[in-house]
């Protein structure tokens, strides 16, 4: 079974997504992200959310319920594979899934990564 969710691919998707320069600001779609503001355009991501959806599914169920989980053990899998040991990618998976409604940041991200302080994320596949 080939691996939808990757470094690469998250980076390529985000890239592909993200409101450039120049662009319309009709298209543009401003989100909160985990560690940031992010800039999508609305059609682009809209184009990709089957993709970005198979890669959320690829998330530790943990992520799917009510209450779902903290930030940074998003780092792994559904299979408890690494595959990624960078928040930032993290964060932009999760920016793209509040793109299109399936991420729930729960808490504040306002003081993290200060200790203690852990931002819980929810992800919703299906409504």
């Amino acid at each position: 079974m080939q691996q939808v969710l990757t470094t690469e691919g998250v980076m390529s998707l985000f890239t592909e997504c993200v409101h450039r320069a120049g662009e319309p600001h009709d298209d543009l779609l401003v989100v909160q992200g985990v560690l940031s503001q992010e800039n999508f355009h609305k059609q682009r991501i809209e184009l990709y959310r089957e993709y970005i959806l198979a890669m959320l599914a690829e998330l530790p169920e943990s992520f799917r319920t009510e209450a779902g989980a903290p930030f940074e053990d998003a780092h792994v899998d559904r299979y408890a594979q690494r595959w990624t040991g960078l928040n930032a990618m993290a964060s932009r998976l999760f920016a793209l899934g509040v793109a299109i409604g399936a991420v729930q940041i729960l808490g504040d991200t306002g003081h993290w990564p200060q200790e203690g302080v852990n931002p819980y994320v929810r992800v919703i596949l299906q409504r």
